[in-house]
């Protein structure tokens, strides 16, 4: 689907379908006149980390996102909302789509910052339940 601008609209939503690129949908659908819907229901957190998170997972960093996912949590986001957005950036990552515009080569340094970022959230949800 295109925006009102002709930029290219990825919905992801589990289950839910495939769009007219093939990608998988996403959790944000687009309605008739093609604007985005975001669900009423967002995790609270801050949308600052989340964005730092994406970032040092897709640059290759290891450690920065091991950090970037303890700062998340040090700065009041909830373990799901970080969860959810390490599930995002995984499902973001196999997308056909999503690899023929940055390259193979980007989305494989992806994976151990991603592994890093779930290991260090594992860690802390193991510590809160003590």
């Amino acid at each position: 689907m295109l925006s009102k601008d002709g930029t290219a609209l990825i919905e992801v939503q589990e289950g839910a379908g495939k769009t007219q690129c093939g990608c998988a949908r996403t959790d944000a659908s687009v309605n008739a006149t093609g604007e985005s819907e975001v669900p009423a229901a967002v995790p609270e957190g801050n949308l600052e980390d989340v964005i730092l998170i994406a970032t040092v997972i897709a640059a290759g960093c290891e450690p920065c996102a091991e950090k970037a996912v303890a700062q998340a949590l040090e700065h009041g986001s909830s373990r799901r909302h970080v969860e959810r957005a390490l599930d995002i950036i995984a499902k973001i990552q196999k997308l056909d789509c999503f690899a023929k515009a940055i390259g193979p080569d980007v989305v494989a340094r992806m994976e151990r910052p991603l592994a890093a970022g779930r290991r260090i959230l594992r860690e802390a949800m193991l510590s809160a339940g003590r």
